[in-house]
């Protein structure tokens, strides 16, 4: 299948790589993209796949891929083996590194970053400057946000929220419509309408 973009002459530099932006080959109408249009950067021609954009000034390097009907904007990076796909969404100063999968209808956005072996999947939501790291699973329409943190091997589900400067860790399992706030922090189960505050640890 013909790329539906080429690269142009012009050429950053990101943490040492040298990165060439891109221009549309052909209308892209779902993102507002027309033939002609420039895009972001990335390091090969393989990190960008299906019909996924990357706009703006936001970045694709190393064996990273945005595939699919995913779309990258603003000054967001993907890297390392990171897989964008599905229409999630990478969006502002995001950063996503390392073996990530963000898929589906995901969005991580603002100062988010999503590292390590972290999958993000269906209608999930990481954004602010909340972190996602380890092997968590972020998934149906949970939420992270503020400066909240996941890490371990933590499943965050259903409609389940971080927020605050929370933590979750080990083998933490928050879902349902589970909430963790403040500077609480939890390494168990917390379910059902749940509310986890202050200094807590569950």
């Amino acid at each position: 299948m013909p790329k539906h973009f080429e690269f142009t002459n012009e050429t950053t530099t990101y943490n040492g790589v040298t990165l060439h932006r891109i221009r549309a080959t052909k209308d892209l109408p779902r993102f507002g993209v027309m033939a002609g249009d420039l895009g972001g950067f990335l390091e090969h021609d393989s990190n960008l796949t299906g019909n996924a954009w990357v706009a703006d000034n936001a970045k694709v390097f190393g064996s990273a891929i945005v595939s699919e009907s995913a779309f990258l904007g603003d000054n967001s990076v993907v890297c390392g083996s990171a897989w964008v796909s599905g229409n999630a969404r990478v969006l502002d100063n995001a950063y996503v590194s390392g073996k990530v999968w963000v898929s589906d209808n995901a969005r991580v956005a603002k100062n988010a970053r999503v590292t390590s072996h972290a999958v993000v999947n269906k209608n999930a939501l990481v954004t602010d400057h909340a972190t996602v790291d380890g092997d968590t699973l972020v998934t149906d329409n949970a939420s992270i946000r503020d400066h909240a943190t996941a890490g371990g091997c933590t499943i965050i589900s259903g409609y389940a929220t971080m927020n605050g400067c929370s933590r979750a860790c080990g083998s933490a399992e928050i879902r349902d419509h589970g909430e963790v706030r403040g500077n609480a922090v939890v390494e168990g189960l917390v379910y059902g309408i749940t509310v986890i505050d202050g200094n807590c640890t569950n």
